[in-house]
């Protein structure tokens, strides 16, 4: 069998240095996110996304235009606020105890706000974990549709579905 040739094939990698952050990155990635539970995952999709709108036109990879629309997910917003809510706490306390230097007033008006803010986010948890069952139901529906017939029936059944949600908003 003749040798192949190889003449052309360049096995050097370019000059690439790791940076601490890419070091850092890659071990998150590869060591610790497989590791985590659903509850973590979420708390770091949520960080990650305030990160991104953080970065607004710097980034230019972020999707444009609109940021609510159909994929758009709230419980990524919920995830800010709480992450908002315990940041706010932990202005002001450490292990349970009032900070040095932080006056009355202000924990005051750091326990109002997380108080409300809590409070929001509690009357709308019932609506959200419905609209979550309702989405489960949608994609099932669909899985179903996929797996009994043919793409033509899952594109009938979500026009249908389009149309008739369009019609009651």
């Amino acid at each position: 069998m003749p040798a192949a040739e190889l003449s052309g094939f360049d096995v050097r990698i370019p000059d690439a240095t790791l940076t601490p952050q890419d070091v850092e990155c890659q071990r998150v990635l590869y060591n610790l996110v497989p590791t985590l539970q659903p509850v973590q995952l979420r708390m770091l999709r949520g960080a990650i996304a305030s990160r991104l709108l953080d970065l607004g036109d710097e980034d230019e990879n972020a999707p444009t235009g609109q940021l609510y629309g159909p994929a758009y997910d709230i419980k990524l917003e919920v995830d800010g606020l709480i992450q908002a809510v315990r940041a706010m706490q932990n202005s002001v306390m450490t292990n349970g105890q009032i900070r040095p230097g932080i006056t009355p007033k202000e924990m005051r008006e750091v326990v109002q706000s997380t108080t409300s803010l809590m409070s929001l986010l509690m009357k709308a948890h019932e609506k959200l974990l419905s609209l979550d069952r309702v989405r489960a139901i949608e994609q099932a529906t669909i899985s179903v549709l996929r797996e009994l017939g043919d793409d033509a029936m899952v594109e009938r059944f979500v026009a249908a579905l389009e149309q008739e949600l369009s019609s009651t908003t």
